[in-house]
This record gives C-alpha cells, sequence and structure tokens, in this order.
C-alpha cells in the first residue's frame, strides 16, 4: 500500500500540502486520484494518518492531511547493506569509535570477526 511522505515544512499548520513534484506526478499518472480520494500520508520522522485530496491542478495536488497515529520505534539499531566483508568490518569498527554505545558496537564488531573467521575456516 503506498504511503506519500511529506517533510515537516511542506504541511501548512492547518493540515494542507500542495505538491508539485515528482510525488504529485506519481498521485496523478500512476494512482490516478481525484478530488475526495484518501491517500495515506505520513511526515518524514512524524506521524501517519489519511490525506483528502482537496484539489488537482494540471501538475499539483493539494491534499487536506489528518495526522493521527504516531509510529512506534523500529527495534533496529544499525541496518546495513555493503557489497564487501571488509567494508562492514571498517563500517563497524567507525561505528563502535564514533557513533554507537560502547557495549552494543563492542557486540556488534566481535560478531562480525566471528563471522569473518567462519569464513576463512570453511
Amino acid at each position: 500500500m503506498n504511503l506519500l511522505l511529506v517533510e515537516p515544512d511542506e504541511l501548512s499548520p492547518d493540515g494542507l500540502v500542495t505538491l508539485e513534484d515528482v510525488r504529485a506526478r506519481h498521485l496523478l499518472g500512476v494512482l490516478r486520484v481525484v478530488p475526495e480520494q484518501a491517500v495515506r500520508v505520513g511526515v518524514v520522522n512524524g506521524a501517519l494518518g489519511m490525506g483528502r485530496v482537496v484539489s488537482v491542478s494540471g501538475h499539483a495536488v493539494t491534499l487536506a492531511c489528518t495526522l493521527t497515529d504516531v509510529p512506534p520505534v523500529p527495534r533496529v539499531d544499525l541496518l546495513l547493506a555493503v557489497p564487501r566483508p571488509k567494508a562492514v568490518s571498517t563500517f563497524l569498527e567507525r561505528a563502535r569509535n564514533e557513533h554507537m554505545p560502547r557495549k552494543k558496537a563492542r557486540a556488534m564488531f566481535s560478531m562480525n570477526t566471528a563471522f569473518r573467521k567462519m569464513e576463512k575456516s570453511g
């Protein structure tokens, strides 16, 4: 299901947002929205809710948003996808030294080191 993301500064105090970018093109060309249609809306790092299409004009879509749900904080500390194992080691070493609580980073680094040893022996 689609979720239209808007930046907090795009949303007016009364909940209106007018889109004229790629999101508007998607709403018009792919979803083919019409006035009064409902669309799921979310604010980046904020609440979720519904947006009602207020108007459609050529290349712009205006929505009246009602944001009621605050999503739970994900239980992910670090999600990483890199093409090479050496890059993982480098990243985890940097995270351990600079950004993460020491206990968590040490455990992640230890797991990665153990995994690399298993790869070499197997």
